[in-house]
């Protein structure tokens, strides 16, 4: 019941990290925006006594009115101008777009509550602002317009600020996932062709293994395929995965080669990044096979509670080289897709010895 429960977690673990962070995403903003609201509402003008007074102020609700719209102009800025203008860098509009803003901002609060229709209206605490032709009307419009400047600008810079901040991880984000999906077309193809050239030499043989060489090819190009583009897929699969690739490649082989695979513990409940094992062992079988050499092949795979150990040994026997193998593509972009999707959970050590070679893998659930 508890390995039930415990796969069930881990396959919908992605979906409900992305459900997550979206809820998280939307507490932010509506705390973000209420904290930024309130700051009118809880800075009662001069000559009230309590809040529900300060709201019935002329002049205290023209000011929480334009924080609404310096609110408002903050989301269209945020999902419509800087996307659509700023990032396709066409700049004179985007700074058409922030001075239409600040402008709607400034004066539709003063045309919604003009002061001189309400100069006896009830609910008037404050006097009247100063007329410009006396002494003081003057300072205070400028310091009117210095407040409504600077709450322009840091809502604006704070926008701005956002909205990069998330565009540099999405492209982060596209970019990986593109060198990803590069990487595991490299890795696929690479292993198909070397499979097909094993059944190719066991048909030149008429061996009694080529029709169920091609049983277990068409098994692995059935995984491989539907497979492929996900990202992970339960180990049990894997292991038969690679169990299939081992008997197939025991079939065409010599018994000069001696070939040990074994699996100790249980890998049922656990995900694993698709096709991430195969390039190891099969880069045992690429170069440590030799029909006129006495060759080991050894894989072992050990799984835990914690974790799973990959351990594959071959003997060093001479091999053709050939264009293929000296790009090493398989061993490399294993290494590159580790780094990316196991960070911080993975211990690769590869040991080039004079006789062997060994490969001992770690990863941590």
């Amino acid at each position: 019941m508890l390995i039930d429960d415990r796969k069930n977690n881990v396959v919908s673990v992605h979906k409900s990290g992305v459900l997550n962070n979206r809820v998280n995403l939307i507490l932010v903003h509506i705390i973000g925006s209420l904290a930024f609201l309130m700051i009118p509402v809880l800075s009662p003008p001069p000559g009230t006594n309590n809040l529900f007074e300060s709201l019935g102020d002329y002049h205290h609700l023209k000011d929480i009115f334009g924080f609404v719209l310096t609110l408002l102009f903050f989301y269209a800025n945020y999902y419509y101008f800087i996307p659509n203008t700023y990032f396709k860098k066409r700049y004179t509009l985007y700074i058409l777009w922030c001075m239409i803003g600040f402008a709607f901002i400034t004066i539709l609060p003063n045309l919604v509550f003009p002061d001189t229709n309400f100069m006896h209206g009830r609910g008037h605490h404050r006097p009247p602002p100063p007329d410009m032709g006396k002494p003081g009307g003057f300072i205070f419009m400028y310091g009117h317009m210095i407040h409504n400047v600077l709450r322009f600008l840091v809502v604006l810079s704070i926008s701005m600020m956002l909205k990069t901040n998330s565009r540099l991880k999405q492209i982060q984000k596209e970019k990986m996932d593109a060198e990803i999906s590069f990487l595991k077309a490299q890795i696929n193809p690479h292993f198909l062709f070397n499979t097909l050239n094993s059944i190719y030499s066991l048909a030149l043989t008429k061996s009694d293994y080529a029709a169920p060489a091609v049983v277990k090819l068409s098994s692995l190009m059935r995984y491989s395929i539907s497979e492929s583009d996900k990202d992970k897929v339960p180990l049990s699969k894997e292991l038969a995965y690679i169990s299939n690739y081992i008997e197939l490649q025991r079939m065409r082989l010599s018994s000069k080669v001696r070939i040990f695979h074994t699996v100790n513990g249980d890998g049922t409940g656990k995900d694993i990044v698709p096709f991430l094992l195969i390039p190891f062992i099969e880069n045992a079988f690429k170069h440590g096979v030799n029909a006129e050499e006495d060759s080991l092949i050894d894989v072992k795979i050990d799984i835990t509670t914690e974790r799973l150990v990959l351990n594959v040994r071959n003997n060093k026997v001479y091999v053709q080289p050939d264009r293929e193998d000296s790009t090493g593509l398989g061993i490399g972009n294993t290494r590159e897709r580790l780094k990316h999707l196991y960070p911080g959970k993975h211990n690769l050590v590869i040991l080039d010895g004079d006789d062997y070679f060994n490969v001992l893998l770690e990863l941590y659930w």
